[in-house]
């Protein structure tokens, strides 16, 4: 008796087992495509077991790795906000105190002066600072005494080079410094006054100081108030 010829089965699972393609290959695909391809295997050449028990192995190790991609998340989560509850815990203890913060911007008022600290490494001796506009424009150059290498501190009254008081805002300066054999001389910027005010933003601390806006990582020294300055002023 004839034995009728069994044809090999296509191994395109039906439409209905494929879903929509996805950047990320999940548990739930994984296991899907597994079935599929049983469901589709030639019954005159079914599966090996060994290819069987790899493709099991491979959906385990899935299983593993998004259980541990999973809770290393959860752990940076709450190391993030671990970290920024101590930060705006100790912020909030800082209103009262008088720091220091490497800055380089001022807060101009609609009267008074504005005074700005800065550090030099060695003896310089020329020394001038550019007052600038929040568009980058100069607005006063100041042509400071030599001075000799430690704290200092520079006034501006607020005016422009032709004697008009300028609007109020926040202004940049840089100190243009060389010594004695014309070399450049690298001076550092720094905002000191008193801590008036603690604000958050999107979870982070930000301090007032004399009217401008520090960041807590900028703060580089705390003092009580009263405490005896090295700034000499210049």
């Amino acid at each position: 008796m004839a034995v009728p010829s069994v044809g090999a089965p296509s191994l395109t699972p039906p439409a209905d087992m494929i879903g929509t393609p996805s950047n990320t290959l999940g548990q739930a695909d994984f296991l899907e495509m597994l079935t599929a391809e049983l469901k589709a295997q030639d019954p005159m050449n079914p599966l090996q077991g060994q290819e069987f028990a790899s493709q099991l192995a491979q959906f385990s190790s899935l299983q593993e790795l998004q259980k541990m991609g999973s809770t290393a998340d959860q752990t940076l989560q709450a190391n993030i906000l671990l970290a920024q509850t101590f930060n705006n815990t100790m912020a909030s203890s800082l209103i009262g105190k008088d720091v220091r913060a490497n800055l380089d911007t001022m807060t101009l008022g609609a009267s008074g002066n504005v005074n700005m600290s800065y550090s030099l490494p060695t003896t310089a001796t020329t020394l001038s600072v550019d007052i600038k506009d929040s568009t980058g424009a100069v607005v006063r150059t100041l042509q400071l005494n030599p001075q000799l290498n430690g704290e200092h501190t520079f006034t501006w009254d607020g005016t422009d080079g032709n004697g008009h008081r300028v609007s109020p805002g926040t202004f940049t300066c840089s100190i243009n410094a060389t010594d004695v054999d014309g070399n450049a001389v690298q001076a550092t910027t720094f905002l000191q006054g008193r801590v008036s005010a603690v604000t958050f933003e999107n979870g982070n601390a930000e301090l007032t100081v004399d009217g401008v806006t520090v960041m807590l990582g900028q703060v580089i020294s705390i003092s009580d108030p009263g405490e005896s300055s090295t700034t000499k002023k210049g």
